[in-house]
């Protein structure tokens, strides 16, 4: 089975387009049903802090460096943002550290940032590094010239961008653990009906899906989610929720059997209307 990580950005803090938000107490009812859960978290999570640090010994922590500037002096900067980071929420060590914005390598300067993550990792700070991307246009330089232990990439029923037959034997080859985010697009195909103009595209997707839905008599969450189950490249699955009962359900249904699921292509066009970085 894969295993799941669970994602921080809506916690104490209204999260995309919907709002979506975590609670600090539904958030301790989920990591006391496990040992330690692995959680997906970013520097710039400030809400998130203080809940962490109550919470350290239930957790194992996958973190984020913000954007960094190229103009000064990289080593400062990424030793300040993580040894802070490490300070604040009362730990040694995380699990895993990725690059927020791993373009930033190809820029000017940007090459200095790789050694000094890797001397992170070869100090015993962190397990793994790695990239959070959103495309791939430069995935397989990056894993060329800066290789990762770590990739961590959208994909949902609607977004298979980085999903080419090329792209993940290329990352499997090189031994890289995939991780995938956003199967829900931040909520948005579990509340299809809250579509807005801005998403009004979605619509035809919507209808196609709510049908499939509707003749194989499981929810839009198991669409979404059976999908997900049968890419069998994945290694980890990153779930946003708003609630421990939200939380069960999800595990439940990625627990359960593979099934089929609607097959749904979007156009170049529509791909770019679904990245976050271009909503409002």
């Amino acid at each position: 089975m894969h295993e799941i990580v669970l994602g921080l950005a809506n916690l104490n803090n209204k999260y995309g387009k919907l709002k979506n938000n975590l609670s600090n107490k539904e958030f301790k009812k989920i990591i006391l049903k496990k040992k330690k859960t692995l959680v997906d978290t970013a520097i710039l999570y400030k809400n998130s802090t203080y809940i962490l640090r109550r919470n350290k010994d239930k957790i194992k922590i996958i973190s984020k460096l913000p954007n960094l500037d190229l103009r000064k002096n990289l080593s400062h900067q990424i030793h300040k943002y993580f040894f802070n980071h490490l300070k604040k929420i009362g730990l040694k060590k995380i699990d895993t550290l990725l690059l927020h914005y791993p373009d930033q390598l190809f820029q000017k300067n940007g090459h200095q940032i790789y050694p000094i993550l890797t001397d992170l990792k070869k100090k015993k700070f962190v397990d793994n590094i790695g990239y959070s991307l959103y495309e791939d246009k430069n995935l397989i330089s990056m894993v060329k010239n800066f290789k990762p232990d770590v990739i961590q990439f959208p994909l949902n029923i609607l977004n298979t961008r980085f999903t080419s037959k090329k792209n993940i034997n290329f990352l499997k080859q090189n031994n890289i653990r995939l991780q995938v985010r956003s199967i829900f697009l931040q909520g948005i195909l579990l509340n299809l009906n809250k579509i807005n103009h801005e998403f009004s595209f979605l619509k035809k997707y919507s209808k196609k899906i709510e049908k499939f839905s509707h003749k194989n008599n499981i929810g839009v969450m198991d669409c979404c989610i059976n999908f997900i189950k049968n890419q069998k490249y994945i290694d980890q699955i990153i779930i946003g929720c708003n609630s421990a009962t939200q939380y069960d359900a999800i595990i439940k249904s990625i627990k359960g059997n593979k099934k089929s699921y609607p097959k749904l292509n979007l156009s170049h066009k529509e791909l770019k209307q679904i990245d976050p970085r271009k909503w409002k």
